[in-house]
């Protein structure tokens, strides 16, 4: 899901798209739908063995605090709660998991300054009877 491509003038640009391979078969699928807000750099974890949590990131020119959520059984996107809008939430190239219903996400760079890199912990809580919904630990 997302990346980005490097033009042949060496710029970057981020990518929208979800690609889909069946283990079983090995085979590729067709592409999934796409991202709403080209990503890279983000964080991806899953949840409850059904939705795939994309968790800021950068998006062509500074990182975002979005997350998009992708449901791939019914291959469609919805919002999720956004991380806090600061650079201690913000972060691309960070690692993270979620377990039972927490979101944990570690270390990243941010792009203030000269993209410094971070070693912060951050915790989100999702609701399990609305998983959109995402309770930030600031």
């Amino acid at each position: 899901m997302g990346g980005y491509q490097v033009l042949s003038n060496g710029n970057e640009i981020s990518s929208n798209i979800v690609n889909r391979f069946d283990p079983r078969t090995n085979t590729y699928l067709t592409n999934g739908a796409n991202i709403s807000i080209p990503i890279d750099d983000h964080v991806q974890a899953v949840w409850n063995d059904s939705l795939i949590y994309v968790i800021t990131g950068w998006t062509n020119t500074a990182n975002v605090p979005n997350v998009q959520i992708y449901d791939p059984a019914n291959d469609n996107w919805s919002v999720g709660t956004a991380t806090p809008n600061n650079s201690l939430y913000k972060a691309f190239g960070a690692s993270g998991t979620i377990i039972g219903n927490t979101i944990y996400y570690h270390g990243g760079a941010v792009s203030s300054g000269n993209f410094s890199g971070q070693t912060t912990l951050r915790v989100g809580q999702i609701d399990p009877n609305n998983p959109t919904q995402i309770t930030w630990n600031t």
